[in-house]
């Protein structure tokens, strides 16, 4: 009988670690994993709709740098207008405190005498479902050699 209780106890703490535990990792091939679903370089995701004020986006970011200016680019959240748009992912990234970011370069962002990306905070987008988890791998564009 102890036996049993201890796997049933065992097996809901892994099964509560695994749910609530997890964060984004970037694999060997330069995808990156969350919670179970794998992000890839020219996978295309959706927008879902924005979690901060007015419906604008809290954890997509727009990055704009004037071309040939060496100035620091300037950072505004993504608006709401811009849900349900695509976009495919360009590079996946992992900043110096160790957050994931996607990055992406849409053709609907783009303006003449910019520079124009957007950054996705992988976990905070998934999360707050400003970006949708893919149902199945989608298009995927294989990256140039």
């Amino acid at each position: 009988m102890k036996k049993y209780l201890f796997l049933i106890v065992a097996s809901i703490v892994v099964a509560t670690s695994t749910a609530f535990g997890q964060s984004a990792t970037i694999n060997n091939d330069l995808s990156a994993t969350y919670k179970g679903v794998n992000y890839q370089y020219g996978q295309e995701l959706m927008i879902g709709y924005g979690s901060g004020d007015n419906k604008n986006f809290a954890f997509i970011s727009v990055f704009r740098a004037e071309k040939g200016n060496n100035s620091i680019p300037s950072t505004t959240n993504l608006k709401a207008d811009d849900s349900k748009k695509k976009f495919v992912i360009d590079e996946i990234y992992k900043t110096d405190a160790g957050k994931v970011f996607i990055k992406a370069v849409p053709e609907w962002l783009k303006e003449d005498g910019y520079t124009v990306d957007l950054r996705v905070d992988l976990e905070g987008a998934v999360d707050n479902k400003e970006i949708l988890v893919p149902i199945a791998s989608k298009k995927v564009i294989k990256k140039h050699q």
